[in-house]
């Protein structure tokens, strides 16, 4: 299954990546640089919620490793050296260090995504066990006997809408 995998997303990153090629330096720059971010995303996903194998493969070797070209950018590399040495070296440094940093980034994001994600689910559980709670009136009642609507909210989102009546004193 795990073959299978790598095998239909490296076809599918592999002919994303196709039309970049035609940009040549900037291109290998490119699809390097958004690989690393989607690897730093991609294994943040797969540390913190476990996904089957196949899965796992299929994304970081089949798709990010298709799509990103190790050999592209040593090629570029090369190139650039033998006509301008000082490109290349800006060429390669960029590569390197914005790799890193968008997979360094791409990591925290996801983390903090995932972090508010579960806050958000965690306070979402608690509000379902708690108290039903109405809300204010939808106005003042002046006079004895004056009936107004009023809409009331439990926990959990239910609604109630009902007729409010002052009483008399």
């Amino acid at each position: 299954m795990n073959l299978i995998a790598v095998v239909i997303m490296g076809a599918i990153a592999g002919m994303l990546r196709l039309p970049l090629e035609t940009l040549g330096t900037c291109g290998t720059l490119a699809v390097n640089l958004t690989g690393s971010l989607a690897l730093g995303i991609v294994t943040e996903l797969f540390a913190k919620r476990p996904s089957p194998a196949w899965l796992n493969a299929g994304m970081c070797v089949g798709f990010i490793g298709s799509f990103t070209t190790f050999s592209g950018f040593a090629n570029d590399a090369q190139q650039l050296a033998s006509t301008a040495p000082c490109l290349a070296l800006l060429y390669m440094a960029s590569t390197l260090t914005g790799g890193i940093l968008l997979a360094s980034t791409g990591m925290r994001v996801t983390r903090r995504l995932l972090q508010t994600q579960a806050q958000k689910n965690q306070h979402n559980a608690s509000a379902e066990h708690s108290i039903p709670s109405p809300t204010l009136p939808y106005g003042q009642l002046d006079e004895p006997g004056d009936t107004q609507r009023q809409e009331t909210e439990y926990a959990g989102g239910h609604r109630h809408t009902g007729d409010m009546q002052l009483e008399k004193s």
